[in-house]
Formats: structure tokens, sequence, C-alpha cells
């Protein structure tokens, strides 16, 4: 394959221009040497040659007597231009399907209307602003009830606050259904994806990682979490979600990253990364995830009722499900799922008001909170 990568290789890393922000600052500086040594004719990659590729790679390119394996270093940083490229880290100028990411966006003077007529903030600011009232009306509630002793499972005891592990929970309304199967979705700067999607608790579009190129390691993180923001974005313009009861829910919450399905034991075991905005991965599998998962796995009839489903996160944290009933209803086949988990308490912290303080309810100031 090296052979056949050398007959394109050079001319295309000297025909476009690569850019990326600082973050890929590595990447660019790898290309400029590859292109240094096919213009001199050198064959010896130099001792500090920049190794943009994750730390398997890094290891796999140099040999025992610390020399850099020239054919496995070009093609570590091809392989990973591929994957910055995808995840739009690096751009080609002059290019229609691998531009900057930010010539996607709309000016500003065109997104406020828009905005306006969704009925979405003018801007962050505003949004922040909004979603920092709605937390502190739900604090409010939940000190109240607290307070009551109306909180199931919590309770604030000699100055702490106690809460009851539970392991495995079915709410009541906890029903879920596969959307759409083998979907097809364009996305930009990737291509044609055939994906799947599906509602547990969230709406979901779920796509291999296989076809991402994803091996769903931590070093990926970054990339995947790009990289599932944007067919999020695409899969909600492109494919509307459609949920019979709630009838206002045509978007797309989150994108899984989903690896393939193993046989374990009596049942199924998949890794994925669940991509949750602004734009990162969650540290664990997501209840919502694994139940939209397995109401996909079902639907392809590849997860029967009663049949255990491990589901893991690219941290190898673990949640294990399995589909506890199943009924037909509005042309969907709905599945009641249990995920179990635990969970562990990192760090606890004190509040206090004095009777003194002539700011008991704190205070806001135009420079951190917008119209303060």
């Amino acid at each position: 394959r090296y052979a056949t990568l050398r007959k394109f290789a050079p001319a295309l890393i000297e025909a476009l221009d690569f850019k990326a922000g600082r973050g890929s600052a590595r990447t660019i500086a790898a290309l400029r040497l590859l292109r240094e040594l096919n213009g001199s004719g050198k064959r010896d990659v130099p001792p500090d040659a920049p190794m943009p590729f994750k730390k398997e790679w890094r290891n796999l390119v140099t040999e025992p007597d610390g020399k850099i394996n020239r054919r496995l270093y070009e093609t570590a940083t091809l392989a990973h231009l591929r994957n910055k490229l995808r995840s739009g880290d690096v751009w080609v100028e002059r290019s229609s399907a691998y531009q900057r990411f930010d010539s996607y966006l709309l000016p500003e003077s065109e997104a406020v209307p828009i905005a306006a007529e969704l009925g979405l903030p003018a801007s962050a600011d505003a949004w922040l602003a909004a979603r920092g009232a709605e937390l502190d009306q739900r604090l409010g509630r939940f000190s109240r009830l607290l307070g009551r002793g109306r909180l199931e499972g919590v309770a604030f005891v000699d100055g702490r606050l106690q809460v009851s592990p539970v392991r495995a929970a079915v709410p009541d309304e906890a029903l879920d259904f596969a959307d759409r199967l083998d979907a097809t979705l364009e996305v930009a700067g990737i291509g044609t994806l055939t994906i799947d999607t599906a509602f547990g608790g969230d709406s979901f579009v779920i796509v291999p990682a296989d076809d991402l190129g994803f091996a769903l390691t931590p070093d990926e993180a970054r990339d995947i979490a790009t990289v599932g923001t944007r067919i999020t974005a695409a899969a909600t313009e492109q494919l509307p979600f459609s949920h019979p009861d709630l009838p206002e829910w045509t978007h797309y919450s989150f994108c899984q990253v989903a690896g393939p399905v193993e046989p374990l034991g009596d049942g199924f075991t998949g890794k994925n990364a669940v991509v949750i905005r602004p734009g990162k991965i969650d540290r664990s599998p997501t209840g919502t995830g694994c139940s939209a998962r397995m109401a996909v796995l079902h639907a392809r009839g590849l997860l029967a009722v009663g049949q255990p489903f491990v589901a893991t996160s690219l941290i190898d944290s673990r949640f294990d499900g399995r589909i506890e009933a199943v009924e037909r209803r509005a042309d969907r086949t709905w599945v009641t799922p249990s995920i179990e988990g635990r969970a562990w308490i990192s760090g606890t912290r004190q509040l206090m008001v004095d009777p003194d303080d002539p700011w008991p309810q704190g205070y806001r100031l135009s420079d951190t909170w917008p119209g303060g």
C-alpha cells in the first residue's frame, strides 16, 4: 500500500494548501516536513520530526534504535491528515468539500433574523442568561422540595446531602423506539453516511465508528466530538426527527458514534461515544444512548426481550441494559429498557449565608452576567 500511496501523496501535498488552527499546528508542520523531504530527495526523517498522530502510532514509527521509519511516518501522517480533514480541524484553501469550518456558518446579519424566526436567542450571551435564570429556578425548586422532605431518596442530614444509590431504574415513561434504519445522510467534509436514528428518552443519530475511521480510543475524543457535532446538525436539517407524542420535537440532540456489536455471554456488548453539546464526549455510554441503541438492535432482530446488552464508553465506563417489554403502537415498536450502572460522589461543596450579609442572594454585575 505504501507504493500506491507514493504514487499520489507527494503531488497531493505539494499541490494543496492545507491550513489549520493552533490546535493542529503540528499536523501542518508534519506535512511541511514531508514536502521538504520529497523536494530534497532525502530519505531519513529527522529525530525531532513532529508527530501529530496518536501515541500508539508514534511507538510504531519509531524503531528500537530511535530512528524514525520513513514509510510508517509518512503513512501515519497522511492517515492522521484524513481524520483531521473529516473533523474540520484541517482545511484546504479554495476547496468546496474541505473548506474552513467557519465558512459553513451564516454571517451575523443573516443569522439574527433566522434565530428570531425560530424563537432562539439572538446571541450566546442571551442564551447563557436564559439558562442561568432557568438553573436558578430549578435549584430554588430543589431546595424547597428538599426542605419539605419531598425528594425520594434524597435527604439533608446533619448539614450533609444524602442520596440513596440507584442500581437500576425503569421509569414508567421510558418508552423508546427506532425511527430510521439505514438512512442516507450527507455531511459536508465527510461525505455520504448510512445512519440510524432512534429515541431513547432523547433523540439520537447513530453512526458506525468504522465508517468514520474511528477505533473509539480516548485520544480520538476531540475529533469524534467535532465530527459528531456536524453529523447532529446535518441530520436535524436533512432528516427531521418525528415523535408521535411530541410533534414539536423535530431535532436530534446527540450523535452516538457506535462500535461494532459483539456477542457476550447470553447477550451482546458494544462500545460507543456520545457527542453532547457544545462539542464534547460524555464520560459514560449514557442511559438514553444505550436505550436508543437497544431499540435499534431490537428493530434489526438482534436483541430480544430480556437479553442483556453491555455498553462501554471511551474510558471503559459501563452500563448494563436490557429490554424489559415491547409494545406496538402508532405504527412503531416501542421498547421499555432498564439501565444499571454506578456513579461515585467526587466532592462536596458547602454554601453558607451570614445573617448580617447585605447580599444574601448574591449579586450580578455586567462583567459576568449579561444585563447585570
